[in-house]
């Protein structure tokens, strides 16, 4: 099944983590508990209990068929584009682009490592590097392979913005982060050739031109279009240069595709697979070699999609440090549920907007029903392990209910509480389970009050295919 793709663009790219997750508050910030959150008990935290309060946790979802026909239905919404059928762009319509993430951020508040604001001074260089002058009439698509993990920058610099001075924990510069093998269509390259405007599977930005090797369009798509990968359903998968297990290589991250090596020589010891690395070569073409990694980190094809399999993929990762933009070798609210999505085959955005668009809306469930309503319509009409949670900034996989209240398990930085007469924040930074009432008596509401939709990720009802880059490119609302 060949993997899917979206085309955003860099302005999109701009506000991904904006729309992944909330932004980080200026009130006080205080530790959150060990690993308990209010109203979660200790065996809540183990998939075990989730899988055994659920009526049916073996039963499919969706089978290979169905799987197939969400992501073409994903697809159908331009919520994900596949890379061969990428639109002819002009270098006009890239240059526009850039000269508008460029000016968003210069009217935004955001603030340097020294902590002085942002302002021309410090965007000017990176116009210049952006080499918008440099895009021919038509663009014409570079392919290729990341061949080690990967930063995607809003801007061609490792320089980080900062929401406010002192405030080193969101860089709104980082987009996303790529996992070794991810394939690019790369459009332009700066004025130094040290960065790369490129487009992957789920978002545009530019990429350190030393991380991407480069091969011929036929080449490209032979392995773009391979149906036969190893699918990491590990939190992380290492992987090593020898079969010993021993010269450590690096990782790659839960729902990354890896593929069998097809060099004669089999790894001989059980458990241990051989498998094939996308390389740079001297001139930046493709090339590959040979890795190790351990058989129980992957499956041969993708996992069944039932709500057991996604309990267990998601508590996989509990505990997990938050990591905005993927940064740290980490993840978000929402690059947490691509990963655990990508293990049976279904591809989401990247951002929680868009990821709220995918599947069948509750019925019923919108923000302006009471919290009442809301706890009634997800009890009788979510799937428990199989529904998105979003308010703006972030979203959240439905566990189901315990004694009328719903859990969730997410990926979160924090939330905010009530403490004398002002709020305080109350720092999580991990993937955790919670109920809904988080943040309950505080001015922004519990999280189940901020709830604004709800939607089972399967195939949506019959309706007219939208448009989901509509409207305001910017989302400044998240």
């Amino acid at each position: 099944m060949p993997r899917l793709a979206l085309l955003l663009t860099a302005l999109t790219a701009l506000t991904l983590c904006a729309a992944s997750c909330a932004t980080v508050p200026r009130e006080k910030l205080y530790p959150g508990t060990a690993a308990l959150l209010p109203g979660t008990e200790a065996d809540m935290n183990s998939p075990g209990y989730w899988i055994a309060r659920h009526p049916d946790p073996d039963g499919l979802l969706l089978d290979a068929d169905g799987v197939d026909a969400l992501n073409a239905a994903i697809r159908g919404r331009k919520l994900t584009r596949d890379l061969g059928t990428l639109p002819a762009r002009t270098g006009d319509e890239v240059r526009k682009e850039l000269s508008d993430t460029v000016s968003w951020l210069s009217r935004a508040k955001v603030y340097q490592r020294n902590g002085k604001r942002a302002r021309d001074g410090f965007f000017a260089p990176l116009v210049r590097d952006q080499n918008a002058n440099g895009l021919p009439g038509t663009v014409a698509y570079r392919y290729g392979f990341v061949v080690r993990r990967s930063d995607m920058r809003v801007l061609p610099t490792r320089e980080p913005l900062y929401d406010g001075p002192g405030d080193a924990f969101v860089d709104n510069l980082q987009a996303s982060s790529l996992e070794r093998g991810t394939p690019v269509a790369v459009m332009h390259e700066s004025a130094d050739g040290s960065w790369l405007y490129a487009t992957t599977e789920l978002v545009s930005g530019w990429l350190s031109a030393d991380d991407v090797a480069f091969t011929d369009p036929d080449s490209f798509f032979a392995r773009y279009r391979r149906s036969d990968p190893l699918v990491v359903t590990a939190a992380r998968a290492d992987l090593f240069a020898d079969e010993g297990k021993t010269r450590f290589l690096g990782y790659v991250r839960m729902g990354a595709f890896l593929y069998r090596s097809e060099a004669s020589d089999s790894a001989s010891r059980p458990g241990v697979l051989r498998v094939s690395l996308f390389t740079r070569d001297e001139g930046g073409t493709l090339a590959e070699t040979v890795a190790w990694i351990d058989a129980r980190d992957v499956s041969d094809g993708f996992l069944p999609y039932t709500p057991r399999t996604v309990y267990q993929q998601a508590f996989k990762l509990l505990h997990a440090p938050y990591g905005w933009g993927g940064g740290f070798g980490e993840r978000d609210c929402s690059q947490f549920l691509c990963e655990i999505f990508s293990t049976v085959g279904i591809v989401i955005p990247r951002n929680s907007s868009r990821q709220a668009m995918v599947g069948r809306p509750v019925d019923g469930f919108s923000a302006d029903v009471s919290e009442v309503a809301k706890k009634d319509l997800l009890a009788n009409g979510a799937v428990p392990g199989a529904t998105l949670l979003r308010f703006p900034g972030h979203i959240m996989l439905y566990l189901g209910d315990v004694n009328g209240e719903p859990y969730a398990i997410h990926a979160t930085w924090g939330y905010r509480e009530r403490r004398g007469l002002s709020d305080v924040t109350r720092l999580v930074n991990r993937v955790a389970v919670s109920t809904l009432g988080l943040g309950d008596g505080s001015k922004a509401g519990s999280h189940l009050s901020r709830l604004t939709s709800a939607a089972v990720v399967t195939l949506p009802p019959e309706r007219e295919a939208e448009d989901a880059e509509a409207g305001s490119p910017v989302g400044a609302a998240e």
